[in-house]
């Protein structure tokens, strides 16, 4: 920190250089000066002849020091202003990536399946229609038909599963409250 002055007074950030009394004002004395009285009855500086006191020395210490702190702060400030700066830019560069990641394998899958459906068409159309007789038909529609009827007693199973788990869960902190409400009330009546 800086100096201390000659009145023993350590100079602190919001402190300000000494001030002259205006006329019928009281000031101190400067240190080792000699004070005298003005007209109003008040005691006024004399200025010193020496070139500068410590305390001017000091005020002049404090003034550079408190110019040097507004400097580092505002270095601090344009320094996090650019780093917010620069975390933008890197979050806008991601996301651009991620959507042309996301566009490119979209496009992809899209091409593929372009692809497979136009074989397919040829084939179909090379050899024919799998369906030729009528029972081929109808036993293809039967297979899709058990498939589906599988596939939606799988998921009914899963919903009942996940509903019978919540419930229980739901249940058990249910129980869990009202046991730590019914200690509670134990306790404020044991206590009164």
């Amino acid at each position: 920190m800086a100096d201390t002055t000659s009145d023993n007074r350590t100079p602190n950030a919001g402190d300000a250089p000494p001030k002259r009394a205006a006329s019928g004002g009281a000031s101190r004395a400067a240190p080792g000066g000699t004070a005298g009285r003005t007209a109003s009855g008040g005691t006024a500086r004399k200025r010193s002849t020496s070139a500068r006191t410590p305390a001017a020395k000091a005020a002049n210490k404090t003034t550079a020091a408190r110019g040097a702190r507004t400097a580092a702060g505002r270095r601090t400030r344009e320094a996090a202003q650019a780093q917010s700066r620069a975390a933008k830019a890197t979050a806008d560069q991601g996301r651009i990536t991620a959507e042309r990641v996301t566009l490119t394998t979209l496009g992809a899958a899209l091409e593929a399946r372009d692809r497979v459906v136009g074989f397919v068409n040829d084939w179909v159309s090379t050899f024919g229609p799998p369906f030729t007789g009528g029972n081929g038909a109808s036993e293809q529609l039967r297979a899709f038909e058990r498939r589906g009827t599988t596939e939606r007693s799988r998921l009914e199973r899963e919903a009942k599963r996940a509903r019978t788990r919540f419930e229980r869960e739901l249940r058990s902190r249910r129980r869990d409250a009202e046991r730590a409400v019914t200690r509670a009330k134990e306790q404020v009546a044991n206590l009164t």
